[in-house]
């Protein structure tokens, strides 16, 4: 069993096991046991799905844990965690998509109890808060709106609305929201 992913015209093949894939996936199961071109000949072209998140979800069918380091990218760990639910979503992994969206919801509340502290704190503590912290947040944001998902629209939007919009006015932020606001809400 093959899974071909033709995106950016580089064809990318993985070797996996039939039975594993069916027993794990309510969408393998139907793509692979079925009528369908692909159950047929062992091969199935998935299109739209980044290899590098088509890796991890696959790692999860098989382990049913996600390779160490997954969301430690502090430039997109909230964009993985969405990346990461939209794929499971798609693949209909019920377990990887809580799995998901509760990873993303438990890191934005440390984010924002994180944001209390330093925006709470002395001038001198918020120069340690380098930009990529807030440009990470409005990355992740950006990625839900675009993509149109809306519980991670509104776990975003929790964020602000819990701390009570005290971060809104601060100069830092106003500094990373220009760029992320103005290409998100462009139609």
């Amino acid at each position: 069993m093959a899974i071909v992913d033709r995106k950016k015209s580089k064809d990318r093949k993985w070797k996996l096991h039939k039975l594993i894939l069916a027993t794990r996936s309510k969408w393998f199961k139907t793509a692979l046991c079925s009528n369908f071109v692909g159950a047929q000949c062992n091969e199935i072209t998935i299109r739209e799905m980044d290899p590098a998140v088509l890796d991890r979800a696959i790692c999860w069918i098989y382990t049913q844990t996600l390779p160490h380091g997954v969301f430690e990218n502090e430039a997109t760990p909230y964009e993985a965690c969405v990346n990461l639910s939209v794929a499971a979503d798609y693949l209909l992994l019920d377990d990887l998509y809580k799995h998901s969206k509760c990873h993303l919801r438990e890191n934005l509340h440390r984010k924002m109890i994180w944001f209390q502290k330093v925006f709470l704190a002395s001038q001198d503590s918020k120069k340690q808060m380098g930009k990529t912290d807030i440009e990470a947040w409005f990355k992740g944001i950006q990625f839900a709106f675009k993509n149109n998902i809306k519980w991670a629209k509104a776990a975003f939007l929790e964020v602000p609305a819990d701390a009570h919009y005290w971060m809104l006015p601060d100069g830092s932020s106003r500094l990373c929201t220009k760029p992320f606001l103005s290409s998100a809400w462009r139609c």
